[in-house]
């Protein structure tokens, strides 16, 4: 255990309208979707800076290279189930921002085409294979190629976290908390038993928020909710949080909803809402 001395800088900026704050988080559109804060925010909530690693599925490069299979080398279905992307994960982010006014900062292409949430350079930041399933494209990939892939898409979704992190410090003279959204399949394909947990609240560095979030959803009856699970963010995937977090000494939390909650077509909206109210009590 150790103490560090938080450093509030007094805000240096006036608050950003949503063509400045695009120009200063994320100049670079085709690589990041942002949504910028709003002034009449949640008091309670001001001081969130929302992320959504795993928000789409889709390609940058033509995603067809048969009738059967896409740039990848894998069939098109593939591209809609949990492999590549967090099902879900982006409309609940954009409805806590809309509830909220927090700002978000939102990945633009599949996790199979590269995942921002793991290590850049690593192996399983471009997976050659996902619950079972062969990525043969990825498995050919040079390391040139794999080089230019990150540059072009790992690094600049995280210099626009950052940044975005820097804007609300320098706007409000706070360091947002992070709250990452993703949502997790109920069963992998290998695996002989579903996951029990609705929700689960994943903490690593700096957890404070994070075990008041924790603490309050376990009180709504929701069902199961996971500590630290259905993976733990001291042990597994969680390099967003953990690397912003420790760069900012930031107070931050991964969110996992499970995916069969999203059979309903308001589940975002419900779900949202639920964390929204939980966001606040743990504020």
């Amino acid at each position: 255990p150790y103490s560090m001395i938080m450093i509030r800088p007094t805000p240096l900026l006036p608050f950003p309208s949503a063509d400045a704050w695009h120009a200063m988080v994320a100049p670079d559109a085709r690589v990041v979707d942002s949504i910028p804060p709003q002034a009449e925010t949640d008091p309670a909530l001001r001081d969130v800076l929302l992320v959504c690693d795993h928000a789409s599925n889709s390609l940058p490069e033509p995603t067809a290279i048969s009738a059967e299979t896409n740039a990848l080398g894998i069939a098109h279905a593939h591209m809609e189930s949990h492999i590549a992307y967090d099902i879900g994960a982006a409309d609940v982010c954009r409805h806590i921002a809309a509830q909220t006014g927090a700002a978000a900062v939102l990945g633009k292409y599949s996790r199979l085409w590269i995942d921002l949430n793991r290590i850049p350079g690593s192996p399983n930041a471009i997976p050659s294979e996902s619950d079972g399933v062969d990525i043969p494209a990825n498995a050919n990939l040079s390391a040139e190629a794999r080089w230019a892939r990150t540059c072009d898409y790992h690094l600049p979704y995280h210099a626009a976290i950052t940044r975005a992190m820097l804007a609300h410090q320098l706007t409000y003279g706070v360091v947002p908390r992070l709250v990452a959204i993703h949502s997790c399949t109920a069963q992998l394909a290998q695996a002989t038993e579903q996951r029990p947990w609705k929700i689960g609240v994943l903490w690593h560095h700096y957890p404070q928020f994070a075990h008041r979030l924790r603490d309050h959803l376990q009180r709504m009856n929701l069902g199961a909710i996971g500590d630290n699970e259905p993976y733990s963010a001291i042990t597994g995937p969680n390099w967003t949080c953990n690397r912003h977090a420790l760069a900012f000494e930031a107070e931050s939390v991964a969110i996992e909803l499970r995916q069969d909650l999203f059979a309903r077509q308001d589940a975002p909206q419900i779900w949202g809402d639920i964390l929204v109210e939980a966001m606040r009590a743990a504020a």
